[in-house]
């Protein structure tokens, strides 16, 4: 069967939500990987060959072809296939999204189909996207950390932790892969919630891990809320989670949720104080820090150090950031920085390099790579990352004196911008107006600029 570029009508939403509505078997607490899945579904159809008493006749499931399913590349795989995955969930073709494709008869190009998924990946009036949110929700409810559902519990056990663990783990999945404004409601309200069980007798050990998992529910509270422009929210749940990680001892945690707070600020343009909250969360860490975590923090802090003028020290910052990315081990790191891929170290650069693009053209071809490189090496599921940069990608094309590219880049996302439930995304549409000056005086631009006022960032 021939293998199709997906497009944003043909993302099988209801396979993904299937494998992220499962806890990996790991016992990490986090979604089902595909790699689990496939394993799962071969086992799944080893045991039906079995019981008809034949043998299996493909290959096996890989957590590619899982991947290509999810993305709708293929929507019909083999009898075995599909038989081995409908064993596994327990579920049909039809509720697993498997259907006999058909092409369209519309010609689309490969650009295009990308930037059509990347931009309905984050669409509010996706149907399939509520469907996930409904499942997670109802894990959630059945949890025991959701509203009238805690009353009944009298004292915090260990299972509480790891339930309230495995939920973040699912919300987190898909904040990574849609954005956080269709959460942040949903999350809150499991974080508040959850932060009342507090009051409940527990042993030292067990109120110390729950009071890491509530820290890290809370901190993906801030992050969505932040993520949907809700700046004072934000801030609320990132205090309480700082203090809770802290409280708890776990300095990893403490300074996530610090680095969190900085994104904030850099994205308001308080930069000074974010560089200096970069700088504390480092030294908090003192021997519990990792490669990632110091690669992590010393990329923020070079974008903030460039923003506010100081060149030098943001590219000493930038080399620290690599030479620290490449010490990573990745089974020695915290579960939940696993985000922290190629793309995001190398989007740092591309942050750096526009900001001394806008004192000198000169750097503007050197932005411009590095930001392309940088969309080049984000994983597929970091679907709002790839837009953010996009985004950066046209502010950097018009420092370095391409307009035409950069209205092109630029009218894609822009096209569907008012559909985009990351505020963040909007307000950084909007912030592009400041990198048109180069390339004044062009009608073409002229009528981008006013396409652009439209996403002006709200105060």
């Amino acid at each position: 069967m021939g293998v199709r570029q997906a497009d944003d009508a043909n993302v099988n939403n209801q396979l993904m939500a299937a494998r992220l509505g499962r806890v990996s078997p790991s016992g990490s607490g986090r979604p089902m990987s595909r790699q689990e899945v496939a394993d799962g579904a071969n086992a799944a159809i080893a045991r039906l060959c079995r019981e008809r008493g034949t043998r299996p006749q493909m290959a096996g499931l890989t957590a590619n072809m899982i991947g290509a399913f999810e993305r709708g590349e293929r929507r019909w795989p083999s009898k075995e296939y599909r038989d081995g995955l409908t064993a596994f969930f327990g579920m049909t073709p039809a509720e697993l999204g498997l259907y006999i494709d058909r092409p369209s008869r519309t010609a689309v190009t490969p650009r295009a189909r990308r930037d059509q998924r990347d931009v309905a990946e984050l669409g509010p009036r996706n149907p399939q996207r509520r469907e996930i949110l409904r499942r997670i929700a109802a894990i959630a409810a059945t949890s025991g950390l959701l509203g009238r559902s805690t009353v009944g519990i009298t004292r915090i056990g260990a299972a509480d932790a790891a339930r309230l663990t495995a939920v973040t783990e699912l919300y987190g999945s898909v904040d990574r892969e849609v954005g956080g404004g269709l959460l942040c409601r949903h999350v809150a309200e499991l974080a508040e919630s959850a932060t009342s069980l507090l009051s409940r007798d527990a042993g030292e050990a067990q109120r110390s891990k729950f009071m890491v998992a509530l820290a890290g529910i809370r901190q993906l509270a801030g992050w969505t809320a932040f993520d949907a422009g809700n700046h004072a929210e934000s801030q609320r749940h990132f205090t309480i989670a700082e203090s809770l990680a802290s409280s708890a001892g776990d300095a990893r945690l403490a300074a996530r949720v610090r680095y969190c707070q900085a994104r904030q600020l850099q994205h308001l343009h308080h930069n000074v104080d974010a560089a200096y909250l970069l700088r504390r969360a480092a030294e908090g860490l003192a021997a519990s820090g990792t490669p990632a975590l110091r690669a992590l923090l010393a990329g923020s802090e070079a974008a903030s150090l460039a923003a506010l003028g100081d060149h030098t020290a943001a590219l000493n910052n930038l080399e620290s950031a690599r030479e620290e990315f490449h010490r990573i081990d990745w089974d020695l790191e915290p579960a939940w920085i696993r985000f922290y891929d190629q793309g995001e170290l190398l989007a740092q650069y591309g942050r750096v390099y526009r900001d001394l693009a806008r004192q000198d053209q000169r750097y503007g071809d050197t932005a411009v790579e590095w930001v392309k490189t940088a969309i080049a090496n984000f994983e597929p599921t970091n679907q709002r990352s790839m837009v953010l940069n996009r985004v950066g990608l046209c502010s950097a094309y018009f420092l370095a004196g391409h307009p035409d590219e950069a209205i092109r880049v630029g009218t894609n996302v822009v096209k569907f911008g008012q559909h985009l439930t990351s505020r963040r995304i909007l307000d950084r549409i909007g912030n592009v107006r400041r990198d048109i000056r180069h390339s004044r005086g062009r009608s073409d631009v002229a009528d981008f600029a006013n396409a652009l006022a439209q996403f002006a960032p709200r105060p």
